[in-house]
Formats: C-alpha cells, sequence, structure tokens
C-alpha cells in the first residue's frame, strides 16, 4: 500500500542508490530532513498511507519496519541527529527550557559538546545547517548542535502548527545563500495528541492524569481523526519539500519520518490483556514504529519498499555518506544506500523510555520493565535488572508482531527459550552500542538523575 502511495512503478525492486563517496562543496546534495512527532506505523490507523499519500510519483525507498530509539520526541531527535542510542550519548528524560529558570534540568538533558552529530561533522565539509522547530519540546537544547535555529511557534501552543509560517521561515533561510550544501532540519508536533489540544478535541479523547492516559476512547473517531491529521501533515511536507527543491542547482535528498510513535489510545489493548497494566507500562510497537522514506533527485531508481528492520540512527551515516563525509567511529547506525546493504531478516532495533528497554528482532519484540519509580535509562540499575534476568509476566513482555499486530499476547510462558535469547539480544544491546559512555556515571549524578523532575516518563 505504502508502494503505491509512493510510486506507481510496478517493476520488480530497484537496486539501492549509488554510493557518493567524494563530493565538493560545488557538487555535494541538499539535505533536508522533517521529523513529525506522534506519527507513527500501526496496523490499526495505517497511517503511513495517508501521510504518504501525497509523495506518489516520488523516488526513493520507504522502510516498512523504522524505528525510533525513543517515544520522547526530544530523546529520539537527539539520537537521530548524534546516530547513537540516547544513553549512549547519553540523554535522559524531557528537559526544561534553558531560559526556564524554576525547573532543574540534569546534565544529560544537552548534547555534550564532544559528540560528533550530523550538522557538527557535515558542517566540516562546508554545509550551513539550520533548525527549524514548531511546539517541539526541548528544541532549544538541540538548537546548538546548528549553525542557525528558526522557531516558528513555541511548543504546546493551543493551536496547529502554522505550517506556512514554517515553509516560509524555511525558505528564507534555504535562500540565503544557495553556493554551499545545505542541511535543513524541520520538526513539529502536528501529531502528537498529547500536546496538541485541537487535535485532541477532533478526537473526541479526555486525557488525565500526569500521564496523559484516555479516560474516554470512541475508537472510530480517534482513527479517522488521526488519519486526517496525517494526510494533511503529509501534504504540508511535500508542500515544503516542493517549494525548497523547486529551482534549486543542486541534487536533494530528503529524509521524512516520524520522530516518535504515540498511544492514542485506539490500539490500546483490552485491559485483562495486560493484567491490568496501564497503557504507558511497557514500551509498545507503535509508539516506536515510525514511518521513513528516503526521497532522492531524479536519478535515484523508482520508489521501492524495503522491509528489513532499521533505526533512525541508521539516517545519520546514510546522509553522511550523500555528503562524502567521514562515519564517526562508534555508532551503531548503517548506511541503508550503500550497494553493501545486506537485507537481515535477524535486523535489531532498539528502544528505552524511563526505567523501561526494548529490542526488535525480526517480528518479534522484547520490553522490559523494571518499574524503578522517578528512574532514567541512565540508570545502571536498569542495566543490572535485564543481567539478573527473572522471568516475570508483569515485567518482560514477548510478541510476535506478524499475527498479534496489537500485543495482546505475552509469549514469555508459552515461549521460555525465546524469551530468554531476546533478552541476551539485549543485554548485548545495552551493555554495547546502548551503554552509557565511560565515565558519564558518578554516585552525584546517578543521584541527580534520580532527584530530577526530567526522568523520561510522560
Amino acid at each position: 500500500m505504502i508502494l503505491a502511495l509512493l510510486s506507481a512503478c510496478t517493476e520488480a525492486p530497484a537496486p539501492a542508490a549509488t554510493v557518493v563517496t567524494h563530493t565538493t562543496p560545488e557538487t555535494a546534495p541538499d539535505m533536508v530532513l522533517v521529523g513529525v512527532a506522534g506519527l507513527r506505523s500501526d496496523s490499526l490507523s495505517r497511517s503511513s498511507d495517508w501521510f504518504f499519500e501525497a509523495f506518489a510519483g516520488e523516488r526513493g525507498v520507504v522502510y516498512a519496519n523504522a524505528y525510533a530509539q525513543s517515544p520522547s520526541t526530544f530523546v529520539s531527535l537527539g539520537s537521530l541527529l548524534t546516530g547513537r542510542y540516547p544513553s549512549a550519548v547519553p540523554l535522559c528524560g524531557f528537559p526544561s527550557d534553558p531560559g526556564d529558570t524554576a525547573a532543574q534540568a540534569p546534565w544529560c538533558t544537552e548534547v555534550p559538546a564532544t559528540v560528533p552529530t550530523l550538522p557538527g561533522v557535515l558542517a566540516l565539509y562546508g554545509y550551513r545547517t539550520a533548525l527549524v522547530t514548531a511546539d517541539v519540546h526541548g528544541a532549544e537544547r538541540l538548537a546548538p548542535l546548528f549553525q542557525d535555529a528558526i522557531v516558528a511557534s513555541r511548543r504546546w501552543e493551543d493551536r496547529a502548527t502554522d505550517w506556512e509560517r514554517v515553509r516560509t521561515l524555511s525558505e528564507a533561510w534555504w535562500n540565503e545563500d544557495a553556493t554551499r550544501p545545505r542541511l535543513l532540519v524541520v520538526a513539529v508536533s502536528d501529531l502528537d495528541a498529547r500536546h496538541a489540544p485541537a487535535l485532541r478535541a477532533r478526537m473526541g479523547l479526555d486525557l488525565a492524569g500526569q500521564g496523559g492516559a484516555p479516560t474516554r476512547i470512541d475508537r472510530p473517531t480517534v482513527i479517522d481523526a488521526y488519519q486526517q491529521a496525517s494526510r494533511s501533515a503529509g501534504r504540508a511536507v511535500k508542500g515544503l519539500l516542493d517549494s525548497l527543491r523547486a529551482g534549486s542547482p543542486r541534487a536533494t535528498w530528503a529524509a521524512v519520518f516520524g520522530t516518535n510513535g504515540i498511544n492514542l489510545g485506539d490500539a490500546a489493548v483490552p485491559a485483562q490483556a495486560l493484567r491490568d497494566r496501564s497503557w504507558n507500562d511497557l514500551l509498545l510497537d507503535r509508539t516506536l514504529h515510525v514511518p521513513l522514506a528516503l526521497i532522492g533527485p531524479a536519478d535515484v531508481p523508482p520508489a521501492r519498499v524495503e522491509a528489513q528492520v532499521v533505526e533512525l540512527v541508521d539516517l545519520l551515516p546514510t546522509l553522511l555518506a550523500r555528503g562524502g563525509a567521514v562515519v564517526p567511529a562508534g555508532i551503531p547506525g548503517q548506511d541503508l544506500l550503500a550497494a553493501s546493504f545486506a537485507t537481515d531478516p535477524a535486523a535489531t532495533a532498539y528502544g528505552e523510555f524511563g526505567d523501561m528497554l526494548s529490542v526488535r528482532s525480526g517480528t518479534r519484540l522484547w520490553s522490559v520493565r523494571a518499574f524503578f519509580h522517578n528512574r532514567s535509562a541512565l540508570d545502571p540499575e536498569l542495566t543490572n535488572f535485564v543481567l539478573d534476568y527473572r522471568p516475570d509476566a508483569g515485567k518482560y513482555a514477548l510478541h510476535d508482531l506478524s499475527g498479534d499486530p496489537f500485543q495482546e499476547r505475552n509469549l514469555l510462558e508459552s515461549d521460555p527459550e525465546g524469551a530468554r535469547r531476546m533478552n541476551d539480544l539485549l543485554v548485548q544491546l545495552r551493555t554495547g552500542p546502548g551503554a552509557p559512555p565511560e565515565g558519564a556515571l558518578d554516585a552525584r549524578r546517578i543521584w541527580e538523575l534520580r532527584m530530577s523532575a526530567a526522568d523520561g516518563y510522560w
């Protein structure tokens, strides 16, 4: 369905795009990344189809199984821009704005200056870089990564994204100087119903309590409102890309994606299926599984769909390769467009949020919640928890998404060996590419994490 929306091509899948290994500032491509918070991929709402409806005829690749590294918009964007898993940056929680002196944000709510980033590396190769944001929590703490930062609207304003303003501000920056290659990152919160009152009202959702748990759900109303909002967002993103690419002297690569999914209540499983646990007790496929499309210039093969599990951290090596830049060492992602990219049914996607960790491998999703009150995923006790594996259906869940897309059946007890293998895989990721950097944690910092309000929960 997604392929039909993106391209009318019915031929066999085309080979991956040619790797760009040598460029100069004169020949390097422009790059545009557009992330929409709350845009998810799931079998019920099929929001990817509605979102990509506007992109018929584009060229590139759609990744049907792309995963964000966190359901937190700020953490997901920080992970994407560094190409690292959140704890490996390290990032944690929801930050206060830098000017908010009443709130205390811990040391891990900013990207350290020593960590290479997508805009930082491309700037070394002559790129101009800018971030344009609308209603994105934590945007002020991502702004220092770019040469220019433009705020179209402050976070959580009581209205939908003003796409006309986003487009006008983006065009103004884009057209200031076309003599150098450009990297523009646009991040909006169009589909994040938690912080979009107008969308929430159209869904008929009453959100109560700190966690924003839905107390009243009319599923058809929620789905219809979400689908229409996804379609509207897709048209807006397509209009933005068209306006930037029009008359540009350079080839342009664009990445369009959901920064994170969100549980709207529409796909919530019956409470008894999860033994009366609330909707945010475990990382869910629908909060991490997001749409992702890489859209290329005219010489790129017609659109194809890639079914392999991929991650948003893959965007950094992919885009650096397009710009002819050297990829920093030690990142977990891969160049999705490289000739060496191989379809691997065992490819994994790692996620973390608060005291929760997850990994998808193939069609299976393993999720863990330690039930540590007021803890960040950075806390070393969470690592100890997965190392000391003690099967408990209240804290561990194994799902086969091919036959159970809404995660209604926990396979922990029926497939204990499969559960153990998935936990072993999670341990490898948590103690490897997902581990906090050496020296990042000490007694004082761990205490600060546990005392801070920015603990990573909704």
